[in-house]
């Protein structure tokens, strides 16, 4: 039991007295029914056995929860068993996943995203290597910079459920948040295939090869995943070409 309570103590000196205070209106509530139905959730925290490998309990992962204004939100939630082997239950830390260090105003940046975007012809797709497009993809990245960071840090944590990816796929493909949402509606201003030159800026030549780069286990992952978002992708596509000509 002593080692236990040093183990708290010591996750309670790495989290931060700011994050279990002041900043504990960012999120305060794990939402499961992202990751894993309700029912099999309890199964799993019914069989769970004080001091027994898991993959979840006592490993910090970035997952979805839901802020003090009821907004989804991501953070990096730690769970740590507290009590004996007959009798426990469970604390759980939320933190931060990443705090953008703003050097340049958010109207600035996006009038520097545009001005790339209209180096471009309306045809291009960012498909294929260029100065040009290299240099477009580079602005991009730091502009997506808390965005990449929270989706990738999110799959590379959960790669083994299935039910990351399509969570990650519907942030990308569907509710895009913040600047991703400001991203698509520069290009789709600019573009002839606006769903296209976004899915191929952002996931194409940012995200996917960042995760790639981890392990051979993980890029598998991508190259499945790659297959199923671009094919979800033109379907999508399709749909809005065929409603736009009715």
């Amino acid at each position: 039991m002593g080692q236990l309570k040093k183990s708290i103590l010591n996750s309670l000196i790495y989290w931060g007295g700011n994050l279990l205070t002041s900043r504990n209106k960012i999120s305060h509530f794990w939402s499961p029914q992202k990751m894993i139905k309700k029912t099999a959730h309890d199964v799993k925290v019914k069989a769970y056995k004080l001091n027994k490998e898991s993959r979840i309990v006592g490993k910090p992962r970035v997952l979805p929860v839901k802020n003090a204004e009821d907004e989804e939100v991501f953070a990096s939630v730690q769970i740590i068993p507290i009590g004996t082997a007959k009798s426990y239950c469970f604390l759980c830390f939320f933190a931060p996943v990443y705090e953008r260090v703003k050097y340049i105003s958010d109207d600035d940046m996006v009038d520097l995203v545009n001005t790339h975007l209209e180096k471009c012809e309306k045809t291009e797709t960012f498909r294929q290597n260029s100065p040009l497009t290299t240099e477009i993809v580079s602005v991009v990245k730091s502009f997506l910079e808390e965005e990449v960071v929270l989706i990738t840090k999110f799959l590379l944590d959960n790669y083994m459920l299935a039910e990351a990816w399509q969570v990650g796929k519907f942030l990308l493909l569907k509710q895009k948040r913040g600047n991703l949402q400001k991203l698509y509606e520069m290009v789709v201003k600019k573009f002839d295939d606006p769903k296209t030159v976004y899915a191929n800026l952002v996931c194409l030549r940012i995200i996917f090869p960042l995760l790639s780069s981890q392990s051979e286990e993980v890029m598998q992952k991508v190259v499945e995943f790659t297959k199923e978002f671009y094919a979800e992708l033109e379907t999508s596509s399709k749909v809005s070409h065929s409603k736009g000509s009715t």
